[in-house]
């Protein structure tokens, strides 16, 4: 019995030779691996991870909904794509980085109600997107209908 016992507390302390959980499952057909949206199936390291990022991508989302709300108010009307990345180009490199990447974006919308920006596949996926300066998560379907499509 006390044989049957260590054997069993060394299984449960080495493991027993089981195999390591996937570290990372392919995205879904057709979905940037950058997209933070939930992915079943995709096991709880991966969607811990996922979770991690979607958080970052959450705070970026944020950042950049400050920085147009604040060109916004000096000049009155919404900026341009290239507008938004030259005003932030000196203070938040990184977020340009982002942009530049293609991780995060920017619609261009005129319209400040409208969709400002979203993470890269968010309108097939599900994913982060800035709205009237609101960073939050979307579903596909509200992402594709806020862009029009």
């Amino acid at each position: 019995m006390r044989t049957l016992a260590t054997i069993l507390g060394l299984c449960l302390v080495l493991g027993c030779n089981q195999k390591p959980p996937a570290d990372t499952v392919p995205p879904a057909p057709g979905v940037d691996p950058r997209n933070t949206n939930y992915q079943g199936g995709a096991g709880t390291v991966q969607n811990v991870r996922k979770a991690g990022m979607r958080a970052g991508a959450l705070n970026d989302h944020d950042q950049l909904g400050k920085f147009i709300e604040l060109q916004y108010a000096e000049t009155g009307k919404m900026p341009t794509a290239a507008e938004v990345k030259e005003y932030i180009r000196r203070d938040a490199p990184k977020l340009v980085a982002r942009i530049e990447d293609g991780t995060i974006v920017l619609t261009g919308t005129k319209d400040h109600a409208a969709l400002w920006a979203y993470e890269v596949d968010a309108d097939k996926a599900g994913g982060v997107g800035l709205q009237a300066g609101k960073a939050r998560r979307m579903d596909a379907a509200e992402v594709q209908q806020l862009l029009g499509k």
